[in-house]
């Protein structure tokens, strides 16, 4: 029983691989649909797949049994096979150059952008940037990647592992590593798919089948992750969205009712108190400018020549003092240092005499005043205890009085005591007194040094001054002029805005409104592209199993909608479109704009299963004949048993199930990779005993 499963995966059997592909990816999904959406597009689109079934297998019965060309036609004669020695080499220099420059030369790599953190949305654009936004002569690097990493490299992959070269394994590693960069999940099926299709036909044990799978799944599951596909597939999301939405719609009325407050008088915002703070920055420079100006025409002064007139007449007095120091220093004049150290001086000199008295008086060789007043008064005193021993008598004063001898008595004594006590002082007060002067003279001395030294930095300090004021005497009109283009710019802008703000606002509400509805659409149509649920998990179910078929519907519906059912003759196919001479119309870039807005990277594209692009191209006839141009086409790789070409077929055939047949024969080289079948092939051909699989 599983034998007869896996007979399926036969290479004879591979004209089965495409209805099974359309059997599981979109007849259940159809009639489901049917059910859902219930218009006509959901009808044409089961009538579509089902017509493309009929012809394609159809048309592969008659072929077959007519046996329309017999297989010996096929095979090329040996004198025109060429060595695959030599191709795969070749092929993988130039693929891997190819490779090389294109990362060297990309703005951003997907994968680094991941490792660094990048959301979805970058790492999408660092994925579309890497070969379709190339301009100039690069445009064509994105044919040649699709030739050479759909077509020729699995071909020339499948050749080494047929003929068991030892560099097969080295050359599996650097294909899947090349295919990394871009992140894009289904890219490692291009060298993974053949690989494994040859160990289900028997040329690789059960071992190697399963080391394939397990590689292919788990690069594909890592690619999953970095790009966190699925992350934002959750209606949490879009709750936190419109909420986000609604708070910064409410900060926009807000700021519309302020705008409508200051347009009506009564109020402020921002923008009217910067005009207000700037008008009147401009009141003030004016005063400035006239302040500036009166003074520049000496009719008035202003801070600076206030300041300028006052350090002129420091310097003026600055210079009078140094003259009159200079004359000091050459004995020409005095100034008054010179003038209190003559004095200084003469009071020393005086004090010297003075203390020569005293000195004199100590050793009993002179008198001075207070010798002679104590000399004085002791004769008193003597001449006063002469009367007190006489009879009791009293004496008239000078002016007449009666004066008790006692009471001269008690006078003498008090003028003797102070004497007696400056006696005993008096030398230590000239000793004080000499002190003061020495301290005083020591000063003015100090002071007589420095003088001209203090006089020379005070000028420094003036002329500094001088300088400085002068300069921003010299720069305060240019100065004051360019203020006034700053504030006049930025009365520029905040006029502007303060014009253009309300309008802007409403710009804004308009956008918020916008994404508001999407938002709100998404509330009620997300379950369109999720059918089979939210979550990482479901995110991954929905893009196999649903997204093929709905965006099938969604090309026939945007067909009815926006295209009026108007056949495109061929333009979704650039190569068609100019064949025909028609503009190439970007129908899958055109449906998911129709399907998700014009946001996202601008080569985005939506794509279709072959039969859905027959029929928006050519109608019922266009269907019928790309499936059975495709019955042809599998019937001869089928007749030719080239098992490298064979091994390819079915990465080809996935493609067809989902994108454009005009696209995979040509851009992704599946016809010249038939054509290259007829004189390529493995030396070694492995004939596969019993079972005819590896299982």
């Amino acid at each position: 029983m599983l034998n007869r499963i896996f007979a399926i995966t036969q290479f004879k059997n591979i004209w089965l691989v495409l209805p099974l592909l359309l059997a599981v990816l979109y007849v259940p999904q159809a009639f489901w649909g049917l059910h859902i959406f219930g218009d006509k597009s959901a009808v044409q689109l089961i009538l579509i797949i089902a017509l493309g079934l009929v012809v394609y297998l159809g048309t592969y019965f008659i072929l077959r049994r007519i046996d329309a060309v017999p297989s010996s036609m096929l095979r090329a004669d040996d004198s025109l096979q060429w060595s695959a020695t030599y191709f795969v080499p070749v092929v993988s220099v130039i693929y891997f150059v190819l490779i090389g420059y294109v990362l060297f030369t990309a703005q951003k790599i997907a994968l680094l952008e991941a490792f660094r953190g990048a959301s979805q949305d970058d790492i999408a654009f660092a994925r579309e940037a890497l070969f379709k936004t190339r301009e100039g002569w690069e445009k064509i690097l994105p044919y040649l990647n699709a030739i050479f990493s759909s077509a020729l490299m699995p071909f020339a992959l499948v050749l080494s592992y047929v003929d068991r070269r030892r560099y097969r394994h080295y050359l599996l590693f650097l294909f899947c590593l090349s295919l990394l960069p871009s992140l894009e999940k289904a890219l490692i099926l291009k060298a993974m798919v053949p690989l494994i299709m040859l160990a289900l036909n028997g040329y690789f044990p059960v071992k190697r089948l399963f080391q394939f799978i397990g590689v292919s799944i788990l690069v594909i599951a890592g690619a999953f992750l970095l790009t966190k596909s699925g992350e934002g597939n959750n209606l949490d999301e879009n709750v936190k969205a419109l909420k986000l939405l609604q708070s910064q719609k409410l900060a926009v009325d807000k700021l519309k009712r302020d705008r409508q407050n200051v347009i009506n008088g009564t109020g402020d915002d921002d923008i009217s108190k910067a005009l207000k703070q700037l008008y009147g920055q401009k009141s003030n420079l004016e005063k400035l400018k006239s302040a500036r100006e009166d003074a520049m025409n000496g009719r008035r002064e202003d801070d600076i020549s206030k300041a300028l007139k006052q350090l002129n007449a420091q310097k003026s007095n600055l210079e009078k003092l140094k003259n009159v120091r200079q004359a000091a220093m050459n004995g020409r004049g005095e100034d008054r240092i010179s003038k209190a150290l003559k004095q200084l001086y003469a009071q020393k000199f005086k004090l010297e005499k003075v203390k020569q008295l005293r000195q004199n008086v100590m050793d009993g060789t002179g008198e001075d005043e207070i010798s002679k007043t104590l000399k004085h008064l002791q004769r008193k005193r003597s001449d006063l205890e002469k009367l007190k021993r006489e009879p009791q008598t009293v004496t008239k004063g000078k002016d007449g009085s009666r004066v008790n001898l006692l009471e001269q008595e008690r006078t003498l004594e008090k003028q003797l005591a102070f004497y007696i006590k400056a006696d005993r002082e008096a030398w230590a007060n000239l000793l004080e007194q000499e002190r003061i002067i020495e301290k005083q003279l020591e000063f003015y001395i100090k002071a007589d040094r420095e003088a001209w030294p203090n006089l020379l930095e005070q000028e420094k300090i003036i002329d500094k001054q001088l300088d400085y004021y002068i300069k921003v005497d010299r720069e305060a009109w240019p100065s004051l002029l360019e203020q006034e283009k700053i504030i006049d710019k930025q009365l520029e802008y905040y006029i502007k805005v303060d014009r253009e703000l309300l309008p802007s606002l409403r710009q804004q509400e308009e956008n918020i409104d916008s994404q508001m509805k999407y938002y709100q659409w998404v509330d009620s149509h997300r379950h369109k592209y999720n059918a089979l649920g939210f979550g990482r998990m479901a995110f991954v179910a929905n893009r196999i199993f649903w997204i093929p078929y709905v965006t099938a519907y969604d090309w026939l519906s945007y067909f009815e909608q926006r295209l009026k059912a108007q056949f495109l003759h061929g333009a979704t196919s650039s190569l068609l479109a100019k064949l025909s001479g028609k503009q190439p119309f970007p129908m899958e870039r055109e449906v998911f704009k129709y399907q998700f807005g014009a946001g996202g990277p601008q080569t985005a594209a939506a794509n279709a299963t072959f039969l859905v692009d027959a029929y928006v191209n050519f109608g019922w006839f266009g269907v019928a004949f790309y499936s059975f141009l495709l019955a042809i086409v599998i019937y001869l790789i089928v007749a030719v048993g080239n098992p490298a070409m064979q091994a390819c077929s079915y990465y080809f055939l996935i493609q067809i199930s989902m994108g454009g047949l005009p696209g995979v024969f040509f851009s992704n080289g599946m016809l010249l990779l038939i054509l290259l079948s007829f004189f390529i092939k493995p030396k070694r051909a492995v004939e596969v005993t019993g079972k005819t699989s590896a299982i």
